[in-house]
């Protein structure tokens, strides 16, 4: 975690533009997983392969030393670095303390994650894990989110019609959660060149069904 303990509290906070007073450390960590969702689908779509790519390089999980970051970094330092506990103004203090005190990642494997993201390079089998592995480590609580995450970790599998449903529920998510957020601009850039969004669709997080079933996962997760 080398990488986390070289920032400080200053430097998270200056690029940070969620407002962390506004946020419980679980909500970061509903987001923080959305990134990763997020992450998974666009680098298997055609037109988001090279954004999220170039996204992801400039992130701080690849940089050199330099502080050049972006939201990814911020939610990641948030989450997991030894000072955010301590210094952060989070809503509710002491939950969100204890909380991201119990929250524990392996980081190799995330980098191993942004790294084939950002090579282009498919694993459907080591992404399904990945993702399953987060929601359970992020103690992810958002239903939508966790749904989403069925789907997206095979989502070269997908019919047409269960991903224009569940990229618009992700699409959805980020802007109930952050509106500002940088990897929104993408994805909706995405949804509209592949046509992945379906603005009739009311967001409505119980009304979450696809041609399979309410996020029904199509192999035994628990392996």
């Amino acid at each position: 975690m080398e990488f986390l303990n070289s920032i400080t509290e200053a430097n998270i906070l200056n690029k940070n533009i969620f407002g962390t007073s506004k946020y419980t450390a679980r909500d970061f960590a509903n987001i923080f997983f959305a990134y990763l969702c997020a992450i998974r689908i666009l680098k298997s779509e055609f037109y988001g392969a090279s954004a999220i790519a170039d996204y992801l390089g400039g992130s701080r999980l690849q940089a050199d030393g330099s502080l050049k970051g972006n939201d990814l970094d911020v939610l990641i330092n948030l989450l997991f670095s030894d000072r955010a506990a301590e210094q952060v103004k989070f809503k509710d203090p002491e939950e969100s303390k204890h909380f991201i005190q119990s929250l524990t990642f392996n980081m190799p494997t995330l980098r191993t994650f942004v790294n084939q993201a950002i090579k282009g390079q498919q694993n459907v089998e080591f992404d399904r894990r990945f993702l399953l592995y987060a929601e359970n480590q992020l103690k992810v609580s958002d239903t939508t989110l966790k749904s989403i995450r069925r789907l997206c970790g095979e989502w070269e599998f997908e019919s047409e019609t269960d991903k224009v449903l569940v990229f618009t529920r992700l699409i959805q998510s980020f802007r109930s959660y952050v509106g500002k957020a940088d990897i929104l601009p993408i994805l909706e850039t995405v949804a509209k060149k592949a046509k992945l969004e379906d603005p009739d669709l009311d967001n409505n997080k119980d009304a979450y069904k696809t041609s399979r079933g309410p996020g029904r996962p199509k192999k035994n997760e628990n392996k």
